[in-house]
């Protein structure tokens, strides 16, 4: 779930860089209004992938140590 989370989080950031392109390319009402939108999706993506990427790394590192204390406790030498 956290990777499908990553991967909407790339998506803000592009959402974000092509906002910036179509307010700085295209002749459009309200250029500042489009650079805004997209700085605040640009952020806003940013901050969201290095959250879950952090939140990701976390939850991997539990589960090892969960799993490896899991299979100390249910090893069978027989």
């Amino acid at each position: 779930m956290l990777a499908l989370n990553i991967g909407f989080d790339v998506a803000y950031i592009l959402i974000g860089l092509v906002f910036f392109w179509v307010s700085t390319t295209t002749f459009i009402n309200h250029p500042d209004l489009w650079v805004g939108f997209s700085l605040s999706l640009f952020i806003q993506g940013a901050y969201l992938l290095i959250h879950d990427s952090l939140f990701l790394k976390a939850h991997q590192r539990a589960f090892r140590r969960w799993l490896k204390k899991w299979k100390n406790e249910h090893y069978f030498s027989g």
